[in-house]
């Protein structure tokens, strides 16, 4: 296992370089001028002459290389570059909002982890009959129902009509009921279809016809040879699912006004503020990243193949 994780653990350098790498060309090549963006959010007038300081400044006169190695060396030291805006440290504005966010994602995934595995198990134990149809009505309309629509949806609804429900902030767990069914409502359709299938696949394989046989009873099956196998292919779907709220979190933010990293960014992009938008890409990478590796770990030990694979 010490193994295993190593290895995991040493492709990450790699991943987070190659990530960065390309962010920096991205935005090193895209039409605003950064010299000028800077001069503009701090307040100053862009003459040729305070364009040439600021490209002196922000070491733009050196070739493009030359900066991203700067940028690398100053990174390593856990220093991202200041925001052109406030001037402050891009990672500690970054970590200043990111609990925020954080916090709505892990609610998120938490309600699409018991909403849509349950559903989907009784999806597929009740298969061609009416909890099967009304799941797959409730992932078609989940699957087919874009957030920023469905935000504002429920905000009319729950806040507008019935005022049971804050439409904006961040307080209590009332405040949080309209941004994660926002958020996951997607991901729970997603994810009802894929349980309901794996459960289907693995309810017809040998070990649980053998396990019948052996006059097992139907829960038993059910819990030892059809759920555990069906796990599998879920845990990934699941890992894909938080990158994906992850990202999602931008939109959801802005509709609700929620103080989180999303909304930091969104204006960060308005503003061509370069070091905080490869500060956030460079952070949601790791995120990522860590992710998949507790779910590499999880495998290994659902099913002991996986690793010994990984040995050979």
């Amino acid at each position: 296992m010490l193994r295993f994780l190593c290895r995991r653990l040493l492709l990450l350098f790699p991943l987070l370089l190659g990530v960065s790498v390309f962010v920096f060309a991205v935005l090193r090549h895209g039409k605003t001028d950064p010299a000028m963006a800077y001069l503009r959010l701090s307040g100053l007038p862009p003459t040729e002459s305070m364009l040439a300081t600021a490209r002196e400044n922000l070491g733009l006169n050196n070739p493009l290389w030359r900066q991203y190695l700067d940028w690398l060396t100053s990174a390593l030291q856990a220093d991202m570059g200041q925001s052109y805006v406030t001037g402050n440290s891009a990672l500690h504005e970054i970590l200043y909002y990111l609990p925020a966010t954080i916090e709505l994602t892990m609610w998120a995934m938490a309600a699409t982890i018991f909403i849509s595995v349950p559903l989907g198990i009784a999806a597929a134990l009740h298969k061609d009959r009416w909890p099967d149809h009304l799941t797959r009505i409730f992932a078609f309309s989940a699957v087919s129902m874009p957030s920023f629509w469905l935000g504002f949806l429920l905000v009319l609804l729950f806040s507008r009509h019935l005022d049971i429900l804050p439409a904006m902030g961040r307080g209590g767990p009332e405040f949080l009921v309209l941004p994660v069914l926002t958020l996951s409502f997607m991901s729970m359709g997603i994810n009802i279809r894929l349980v309901r299938a794996s459960m289907l696949e693995h309810m017809h394989s040998r070990s649980v016809t053998y396990a019948r046989s052996r006059g097992l009873k139907r829960w038993r099956i059910i819990g030892q040879h059809v759920l555990r196998n069906a796990l599998i292919p879920v845990l990934t779907s699941l890992s894909m699912h938080f990158g994906e709220l992850l990202g999602g979190a931008v939109i959801v933010e802005n509709i609700f006004n929620w103080p989180g990293v999303g909304r930091y960014v969104v204006s960060a992009i308005y503003n061509h503020d370069y070091p905080v938008i490869q500060t956030f890409t460079l952070v949601t990478t790791f995120i990522f990243v860590i992710v998949n590796l507790i779910t590499d770990v999880l495998y290994a030990r659902i099913d002991p193949r996986i690793r010994l694979g990984e040995a050979r």
